[in-house]
């Protein structure tokens, strides 16, 4: 897309959100989506607006989009960042969240390679309240990783939840003929196209967030798409002890449970797999000492 076609995107934008919203400076871009920083208008509440692909917005596909963010738009909880609104458009389809300063586990990993083994069992226990809230209330995640966790304001907030179901639109916009995800934590069954996907889902893929976490490397990888996604459906993932001495046995034998191909053998709450881990180390040890206080002020 050239920049011109960015400016007419973002000035369609602006004119669809004028009644409530004044669209400033784009935050950010990804593969599905375009973050930019707004205004709400009658607050001067800084809001992130997700722009989504214009494929996206058409008919029933903006319908069902829409119908599904509105299911979500219940969550209430410290753990889980909320959606403010949503909306279709002029051939546009977005939504909007509290515009929040921080970093993602993405961010934080790129910045120290690995996490202290308790402080990344510390964000998993904050990751766990809001996926049990969630989950509690029917509402699966779908597409956790870490550029979906942000660590913000003394605490860890699960981003886009609900997203990855509302955008599930016959696999029209991956291309790909396969469910919406993010392939190095996508549960098996979410490959497979198995009916049924629920909270144990998101423990696995919250497993390879953590696997991640202390060892600096998702749990499989591969020279293509299709490598990466046999590895969740066939292969086991090396202990990560072996890839990381001190990581206690009782990560390895939370991850190794997490990371369980068939659902029945995986935990069946996120909280039963934060516990599990929390039988590691209890203060902040390893290559990055002290994050959790840092960013949480513990």
């Amino acid at each position: 897309m050239t920049p011109s076609d960015s400016a007419a995107i973002r000035e369609r934008l602006a004119a669809a959100l004028a009644p409530k919203y004044r669209v400033e400076t784009e935050a950010g871009r990804g593969a599905m989506a375009r973050i930019y920083r707004a205004t709400a208008l009658d607050t001067g509440r800084a809001v992130a607006v997700k722009l989504l692909p214009p494929e996206a917005a058409t008919g029933a596909n903006a319908e069902r989009f829409l119908r599904e963010i509105d299911l979500t738009r219940n969550l209430d909880h410290p753990n889980i960042l909320p959606l403010l609104d949503s909306g279709a458009g002029d051939g546009l389809l977005w939504y909007l969240m509290p515009f929040v300063e921080g970093e993602t586990i993405r961010d934080a990993l790129k910045a120290r390679g690995v996490m202290a083994v308790a402080d990344a069992v510390a964000i998993a226990r904050e990751v766990a309240d809001g996926l049990d809230y969630a989950h509690a209330r029917g509402v699966v995640h779908r597409d956790l990783k870490p550029d979906n966790v942000m660590l913000t304001e003394g605490r860890a907030v699960i981003l886009d939840f609900g997203l990855a179901r509302a955008l599930d639109l016959d696999s029209k916009l991956t291309g790909t003929g396969m469910p919406l995800g993010t392939p190095a934590y996508m549960s098996p069954e979410q490959i497979t196209g198995a009916a049924g996907v629920d909270a144990r889902s998101d423990v696995y893929g919250f497993g390879c967030v953590v696997y991640e976490m202390v060892t600096g490397r998702p749990p499989f990888s591969g020279n293509s798409v299709v490598q990466l996604l046999q590895g969740h459906l066939s292969r086991i993932p090396e202990p990560p002890s072996r890839v990381r001495t001190e990581v206690p046995p009782a990560v390895d034998g939370a991850l190794a449970r997490a990371l369980a191909k068939e659902p029945k053998e995986r935990f069946a709450s996120a909280g039963a797999f934060a516990a599990a881990l929390a039988q590691g180390p209890a203060e902040p040890t390893g290559s990055a000492p002290g994050l959790l206080r840092r960013l949480f002020g513990r």
